[in-house]
């Protein structure tokens, strides 16, 4: 309090001084007016608000400082939990976007091995019911193709299975040995 009353009366003895020093005229004399009116106007304001209290408790600080890390720390722990969640959706829907492609290309392929497996079938009878050793070897040269085709055709399927992520079915054609027997022998048991 005594520093407060020291600076008080060192004011009171500035302006007492400026006063009677005061110029009589022009800018100079109204910039130091208003220098003078400031001290008075500060003093006349304190007066009105009360004085707070130095030294007083920290903790409401503390607290409302505590409260606002808080605040800030759910949210950027929310914002970035919910980040990592659309990134793990995204990555999802990537992943089912790609296994539902290679289910369609799966599909694909398994008609047209089913188609194969018709033609070979085809094929095969038409070996039987040859006429001649030509016509035999011919339908053997076809035969021999379809089946390499139809070779290729589960080799491609079976790799878009495993894309696909699917089990691989028990539904799979039958591969057959090579035949070596010479054609048109009776007791042949490879030429159907």
């Amino acid at each position: 309090m005594s520093d407060e009353r020291a600076d008080d009366e060192f004011m009171a003895k500035l302006t007492a001084a400026s006063r009677a020093e005061q110029p009589r005229a022009g800018a100079r004399a109204k910039a130091l007016a208003a220098v003078l009116a400031e001290p008075q106007a500060v003093q006349a304001a304190d007066a009105v608000v009360p004085a707070v209290p130095r030294g007083g408790s920290t903790w409401p600080l503390l607290a409302a400082a505590a409260g606002f890390l808080l605040v800030v720390g759910v949210t950027g722990g929310g914002l970035v939990i919910k980040h990592q969640q659309d990134e793990i959706a995204a990555a999802k829907a990537a992943a089912d976007q790609q296994a539902a492609a290679a289910q369609v290309q799966l599909d694909t392929l398994m008609a047209e091995l089913a188609a194969q497996n018709e033609r070979v079938l085809a094929i095969q009878d038409a070996v039987q019911n040859a006429k001649d050793d030509a016509a035999r070897a011919a339908a053997l040269a076809r035969l021999d193709e379809a089946k390499r085709q139809q070779l290729a055709t589960m080799a491609r399927a079976t790799s878009a299975r495993s894309a696909a992520g699917a089990a691989p079915s028990a539904a799979k054609p039958a591969s057959r040995a090579a035949c070596n027997c010479t054609p048109g022998d009776p007791l042949c048991s490879c030429i159907p």
